[in-house]
C-alpha cells in the first residue's frame, strides 16, 4: 500500500511538472509544445481521478487551444474546467474559467457573450484581490466592448488593465492589452501608430505565434497596413519593434484621453 501511495504521489508530481512547463511554453508563444505537455499531464490526472488537477489542466489546455485557433476545443475544455472549479468551489478557477471561455467567444465574434464572461472573470479576480489576472480579463474585455461598439467602455477597461499592470509590475496583461489599443487607435484614424504598436506587441512570440491574436487583431491591422505605402509600413514596423514595451505603455497612459476619466 505504501508503494502504491508513493507511485500515485510521483505521478501527480510529474503531471504538475508537465502543467508548469506547458504553461511556461504557452507564455513564450510555443503553443503546440505547451499544449502537448498540458494534454499529457491531463491524461495522468484523469487516470488518477484527481479533480483538482483536472480543473487546472482543462483551463490551461483551453487557453492553449484558443491561441492555436482551436476555438471549439477551447470552449469545451473551458466548460469542463468551469464545472470542476464550481464543484470544488474554487474562486480563482471560476474566474479563470470565465476568462478562457471569453477568449474563445471573442475569437468567433460572439461579443455580447464574451463581454459578460470576461466581466464575470474580472469580478471574480477583483473579489479575491488577484490583480494580475483581473488585468488579463479587463484587457480582453476591451476587445469585446469594441466589438459591441462600446468604445468608451473599451478604453475604460484597457486603461484600468494597463495602469494596474504597470503599477504592480506584471507583463502578460500588457501583451493581452496592447493589440486592443492598436485597434482603437486605428478606429480613430491613427493608422501608422496602430501598425507601430502591433509591431511592438508582435515582437513577442505570445502574440506573433498566436492564431487568436491574428484573428482578433492582427488581420485587421494587416488590412490597414495594406492601405499605406510599403516604405511607410516598413519604417513604422521597424520603429515599433525598437520600442520598449513598458515605456510605451507608460506613454499611452499619460496621453490626453488615455485615462478613462479624462
Amino acid at each position: 500500500m505504501q508503494q502504491d501511495r508513493r507511485e500515485i504521489d510521483d505521478r501527480a508530481e510529474i503531471a504538475y511538472g508537465l502543467k508548469a512547463l506547458g504553461e511556461a511554453l504557452v507564455r513564450l508563444g510555443e503553443f503546440a509544445e505547451g499544449h502537448a505537455l498540458i494534454e499529457e499531464g491531463l491524461a495522468i490526472y484523469d487516470d488518477l481521478g484527481y479533480r483538482f488537477g483536472l480543473a487546472w489542466m482543462n483551463l490551461f489546455l483551453s487557453e492553449a487551444k484558443a491561441h492555436l485557433g482551436q476555438y471549439e476545443g477551447a470552449r469545451t475544455h473551458g466548460q469542463t474546467g468551469l464545472a470542476f472549479c464550481q464543484g470544488i468551489a474554487h474562486p480563482w478557477g471560476i474566474g479563470f474559467s470565465h476568462f478562457v471561455l471569453g477568449l474563445a467567444g471573442l475569437a468567433v465574434e460572439t461579443y455580447a457573450e464574451a463581454y459578460q464572461l470576461l466581466g464575470k472573470s474580472a469580478a471574480a479576480f477583483r473579489e479575491i484581490k488577484h490583480r494580475e489576472n483581473m488585468c488579463w480579463a479587463l484587457a480582453v474585455q476591451g476587445y469585446a466592448a469594441r466589438g459591441l461598439n462600446q468604445l468608451f467602455q473599451a478604453r475604460e477597461h484597457l486603461y484600468e488593465a494597463l495602469q494596474t499592470a504597470a503599477d504592480i509590475g506584471v507583463f502578460m496583461p500588457l501583451l493581452y492589452g496592447l493589440p486592443a489599443v492598436a485597434l482603437l487607435l486605428a478606429d480613430q484614424g491613427e493608422h501608422e501608430r496602430a501598425v507601430e504598436l502591433y509591431a511592438l506587441a508582435s515582437r513577442y512570440g505570445f502574440v506573433a505565434n498566436s492564431r487568436w491574436f491574428e484573428d482578433v487583431a492582427g488581420r485587421h491591422i494587416a488590412a490597414i497596413a495594406a492601405t499605406l505605402p510599403s516604405d511607410v509600413v516598413a519604417a513604422t514596423q521597424e520603429r515599433g519593434r525598437a520600442r520598449d514595451l513598458e515605456a510605451t505603455v507608460a506613454e499611452l497612459l499619460v496621453e490626453p484621453g488615455g485615462n478613462s476619466e479624462a
